[in-house]
């Protein structure tokens, strides 16, 4: 417990919380915990294809969405962002962007950061 709980840089109290199912625990400690357990990998990297829309996922690939491997092409494709660092990307790049190449899971994903994360990007 005492390893697991550094790894996600949480204190053994809050990982004993977060194993009792205690709510007040942050969604961030969460995505964590699910990071040093392995579990997070199946959610966050399911194909774009697949992507519930109104769901942001914890981490973006960039080679999965194709206006965005265009605006981050100093990354490589497996590279993966935050919800912030995506929609950071895409808001100040916007006046980059290809509407007509934007698909429309990604059109989708554009929307759901803006909604999620307050951001103004224009397409």
């Amino acid at each position: 417990m005492t390893a697991a709980a550094q790894s996600a840089g949480v204190s053994r109290m809050t990982w004993h919380r977060m194993e009792s199912g205690s709510p007040s625990v942050s969604a961030g400690s969460y995505a964590r915990a699910l990071d040093v357990l392995g579990i997070a990998e199946t959610d966050e990297l399911a194909p774009a294809s697949v992507r519930p829309i109104g769901m942001i996922p914890t981490r973006i690939r960039v080679g999965d969405w194709p206006e965005l491997a265009a605006l981050a092409w100093s990354l490589q494709p497996d590279t993966l962002l935050t919800p912030r660092e995506a929609l950071d990307l895409y808001e100040r790049n916007s006046r980059h962007l290809r509407p007509l190449n934007l698909t429309e899971s990604e059109q989708a994903l554009i929307e759901d950061l803006r909604d999620g994360l307050g951001g103004d990007v224009r397409t």
